[in-house]
């Protein structure tokens, strides 16, 4: 999974593989490690109610709720949008998508990814 934070924005990009594990498994974990103990965790799993985002020390969860991500799992939906108030009345914006390949070279997670829908316009 794929992770891009952008100022009040979370975008999440998921593999095929992680689609299924999301189904399967109710949640999906990545990390990126600043060597001995720290380390950042992200977590997209699924929740009872809207898509939200929660930041606790060392984790970012995002959750969305059941059906959408059965939706998003079982269907060509391509991306969940949403969109929390925060305590300051700024919006955090949280953006979880199909990962599509690469189509201008190869990328090492290609293999994984799901066929780009623009490879087919000439």
């Amino acid at each position: 999974m794929k992770l891009r934070i952008n100022g009040d924005s979370l975008r999440l990009r998921l593999s095929r593989s992680e689609v299924e594990r999301l189904r399967e498994s109710a949640a999906v974990e990545g990390a990126v490690h600043f060597g001995g103990d720290h380390q950042l965790q992200y977590i997209l799993a699924i929740g009872d109610s809207v898509v939200g985002a929660t930041y606790n020390g060392n984790r970012i969860r995002v959750e969305i709720p059941r059906d959408v991500a059965a939706e998003f799992a079982d269907t060509d939906r391509v991306s969940v949008a949403g969109e929390q108030l925060l305590d300051s009345g700024a919006r955090l914006q949280i953006l979880i998508e199909k990962d599509f390949k690469c189509m201008h070279q190869e990328s090492p997670g290609d293999s994984d990814a799901y066929p780009n829908p623009l490879s087919a316009i000439s």
